[in-house]
């Protein structure tokens, strides 16, 4: 074989490789938006306790159209109490719940949120002494970043945009405890980091587990999208919800490490 011919060979696989895990991560992708994959079953949905939906507190930064300082943003810090979480972190949780809310997913066309309904909802997560402040997001459409504060009509507005792609990597967790005493509710859960990748010898997908979002510790590699087979091995995580006036707040989230 000549040394164009091989050349060319080697680029057709590479760009065959780059596009079997583009589509491998679109497929996940897809499964999360319709709630077939881990984090999204609906068993996980029949834990929420009543006055709390942290189902969808804890999900809120999962998605993978994410932007870095959104994506993974509690599996960041090892622990962070509510107060001092990020302020873009606050209202972009606030403005999940309102669009969830208020169903107005479309982001193929202007979304106008109301300043008063963004300090609704952020009381309604973070409680009533939670302190933030104005201020616009930058991100993409897709998952909700990029709404941009009017201070002169107090409106948040996001307009449509180009998203970025799907990231090729993701996070997978199961809801492995839920406890309640002196009106504190403290949900555990374990999380798996994963990188899609295509092995040429089998030819086949395959999904490289980590157990920390910087993905610097691999604890398995397997065929299946699934933390199963590992999930011992990896940190447990821990949401902390405290009960005032009949209605749970997020108080802290941390890491709990898996000896």
């Amino acid at each position: 074989m000549k040394i164009k011919d091989k050349n060319k060979l080697v680029t057709y696989v590479v760009l065959a490789t780059l596009l079997i895990i583009v589509v491998g991560t679109l497929v996940i992708t897809n499964k999360e938006k319709r709630g077939e994959l881990g984090n999204l079953e609906e068993e996980n949905k029949e834990e929420v306790l009543t006055g709390i939906d942290y189902y969808s507190i804890m999900n809120y930064q999962k998605l993978n159209t994410l932007p870095d300082k959104y994506y993974g943003y509690f599996y960041k810090i090892n622990k962070v109490e509510a107060k001092n979480i990020d302020n873009k972190i606050k209202l972009y949780m606030a403005i999940r719940k309102v669009v969830a809310d208020q169903k107005l997913g479309d982001v193929e066309k202007e979304i106008k949120i109301k300043e008063s309904d963004i300090k609704k909802a952020i009381k309604e997560i973070f409680g009533n002494n939670v302190v933030y402040k104005n201020e616009s997001l930058s991100g993409n459409a897709c998952s909700y970043t990029n709404f941009q504060y009017d201070k002169s009509s107090k409106t948040y507005i996001q307009k449509p945009s180009d998203c970025t792609d799907s990231r090729t990597d993701t996070i997978l967790d199961e809801i492995i405890s839920t406890t309640e005493e002196n009106n504190i509710v403290k949900v555990q859960e374990k999380v798996g980091f994963v990188e899609t990748s295509y092995n040429l010898e089998t030819k086949k997908l395959s999904y490289n587990i980590y157990k920390d979002i910087e993905k610097k510790e691999k604890v398995a590699t397997v065929d299946n999208y699934s933390i199963d087979s590992c999930k011992e091995l990896l940190n447990t995580y821990q949401y902390t919800f405290k009960k005032d006036n009949n209605h749970y707040y997020l108080e802290s989230t941390e890491m709990i490490v898996n000896e």
